[in-house]
């Protein structure tokens, strides 16, 4: 995950502010923050504002959750970067389950294609 060329981090979906516990280079040069600022930090660091809200609480549900809306999101963002600026970017949330399903971490790619949205 380190070597990807997309912006990618790793949340705790154990904790309700889905810290992150893993940045890569493209995401700490995509937003600004160095990996030491946003390890341990909510979500909502980063991830200013989606496009549809709700799909993006539903990923505060209990990590054993396996409704459907733990299958993943795509969601349209915007990032704030370091700067205060705020950048358009999808947001994709893969989750990371356990041997019995249940999920404990979540993958994000952020592509920056405001195209694309």
């Amino acid at each position: 995950m380190s070597a990807s060329s997309l912006p990618l981090a790793l949340l705790d979906a154990g904790h309700a502010e889905l810290p992150f516990v893993f940045v890569n280079p493209a995401f700490e040069r995509l937003c600004g923050y160095a990996a030491r600022d946003t390890l341990g930090r909510h979500a909502s660091l980063v991830l200013a504002a989606c496009s549809e809200e709700a799909s993006l609480r539903s990923l505060l549900e209990p990590a054993d959750a396996t409704t459907a809306a733990n299958a993943g999101l795509r969601i349209a963002c915007r990032v704030r970067q370091r700067d205060a600026t705020e950048r358009a970017v999808l947001a994709v949330f893969d989750p990371v389950r356990d041997n019995r399903g249940r999920v404990t971490h979540w993958i994000v790619a952020l592509d920056d294609a405001p195209t694309a949205l």
